[in-house]
């Protein structure tokens, strides 16, 4: 409200200005369980980072309408939405979005029960992001790998991203 009050609506600045804050919104309401208010929300924010021609924006709002649907269990449509994610992140060139796409991508795959496909997606999204300075993300890269592994009793390959994670936390 306070961008369409106070800002040319024509100016760029102000535009994704507004598409930010109504990332944000979207992302509160997702994490209050508001699937259908974040759903607008979010498709609301991908239709303005269209408009700013915004490959990073555009990726940042398909992950989050991908994660909506894997709250919702519907997973192709998840795996639809994070490939589209993975597309704009590659554009973009960000390591970083390449990384959190092959992880929700793993996660899809775990739920499915297709641990060798997920681990293989944790594994290109932990090699991302070692050494590259994000120690909050390459923490989740180790966790899910490690998790992966410890329900798969695999503790022995486990191990080393536990204690890599640990000693980054």
């Amino acid at each position: 409200n306070i961008t369409s009050q106070y800002s040319d609506k024509a100016d760029l600045t102000s535009k994704k200005n507004e598409v930010v804050s109504l990332n944000g919104i979207g992302n509160i309401l997702l994490t209050m369980d508001d699937l259908k208010s974040a759903d607008s929300i979010f498709r609301r924010a991908l239709h303005g980072e269209e408009e700013l021609k915004s490959s990073i924006g555009l990726a940042i709002n398909y992950a989050n309408i991908g994660a909506i649907f894997a709250r919702q269990n519907q997973n192709d449509s998840a795996l639809h939405y994070y490939n589209k994610s993975m597309e704009m992140n590659q554009k973009a060139d960000s390591k970083l979005g390449i990384s959190l796409c092959h992880t929700h991508i793993g996660e899809i795959y775990e739920k499915q029960g297709k641990p060798r496909e997920a681990a293989a997606e944790y594994l290109q999204a932990y090699k991302l992001m070692k050494g590259e300075g994000d120690r909050w993300h390459s923490i989740e890269s180790c966790r899910a790998l490690a998790e992966l592994y410890m329900k798969s009793g695999l503790t022995a390959q486990a191990t080393p991203y536990l204690d890599e994670a640990w000693s980054t936390a």
